[in-house]
């Protein structure tokens, strides 16, 4: 975090960047000016280091006390400096008019302090912008998965949504089309092991379900980030049917902040092992 870092500094440039103000100061109870706490963190830390040494009224346990409390705040103040400055380059250019829910924010700030890792802070810089630009998109059961999250986890998530499709209405899914599917994706990073942690961390649901076809075209359309393409899956007794694991609730909410990148060679398998088509 740069020392002169102070986002009150830039307020009135733009809408968006004045309600994140707004809604950041909302959670730390003053007008968000992140450098300035810290430097009176500090100053006030050693003056009443100085005021018990003198009057000889705190023990060395006692000072060690306050040493590890005001290094745990000013930690956590670095922190949230981090998310904050973060969030500003994932706003939109606008934003919704409704204000974000202050339990929410005082939430997130409560599960955010403590995430000192660069990776893992640029999720929650992604979810405070989200959040501020659509109000009660990221439900706090997301917040409460997303503090449990490992570095590892979020990588092995964001390989698993480069794997998945939308349907129409958006749920996003990981189909199962066939072998060439499975041999692919196990092979570039989408693994048994990573399949299961997922869904053992409420990421991915653990059951599937069928996804019935048009019953004119026989055929299931998909998205693929982009692109649009159709699947005629295999004939039921009951028609035709796709068989895919959808993603949690809370899967759905991170999805669209997972950093994902489309595989043109993942697609190029799949055209190429028939019954895939582009729409």
């Amino acid at each position: 975090m740069s020392e002169g870092f102070s986002l009150v500094d830039l307020k009135g440039i733009s809408e968006p960047l004045t309600k994140l103000i707004e809604t950041v100061s909302k959670g730390v109870g003053a007008i968000y000016e992140p450098m300035g706490k810290v430097r009176n963190a500090k100053a006030e830390a050693k003056a009443m280091l100085i005021l018990a040494e003198a009057n000889n009224e705190v023990s060395q346990v006692s000072a060690r006390a306050l040493e590890r409390l005001t290094f745990q705040e000013v930690r956590r103040q670095n922190n949230i400096d981090s998310i904050v400055k973060g969030a500003v380059g994932f706003l939109p250019e606008t934003v919704s008019e409704q204000k974000v829910d202050e339990d929410w924010i005082v939430n997130f700030f409560s599960l955010g302090q403590d995430i000192g890792n660069a990776e893992m802070q640029t999720i929650w810089s992604k979810l405070l912008a989200g959040e501020i630009a659509k109000p009660g998109r990221f439900k706090p059961r997301t917040l409460q998965t997303v503090k449990s999250l490992t570095p590892d986890d979020a990588n092995m998530f964001t390989i698993m949504c480069s794997f998945s499709f939308r349907l129409n209405e958006g749920l996003p899914i990981i189909p199962v089309f066939n072998d060439a599917f499975y041999n692919f994706v196990r092979a570039n990073g989408f693994t048994t092991d990573a399949e299961t942690h997922l869904k053992n961390i409420g990421l991915l649901s653990s059951a599937f379900l069928w996804y019935k076809a048009d019953e004119q075209s026989g055929c299931v359309s998909l998205r693929y980030f982009n692109e649009a393409f159709k699947v005629r899956p295999p004939k039921r007794d009951t028609g035709e049917f796709l068989k895919a694991f959808p993603f949690t609730e809370v899967g759905k909410e991170l999805v669209e902040i997972s950093g994902s990148q489309p595989n043109e060679e993942y697609i190029d398998v799949l055209l190429g092992a028939g019954s895939f088509t582009k729409a």
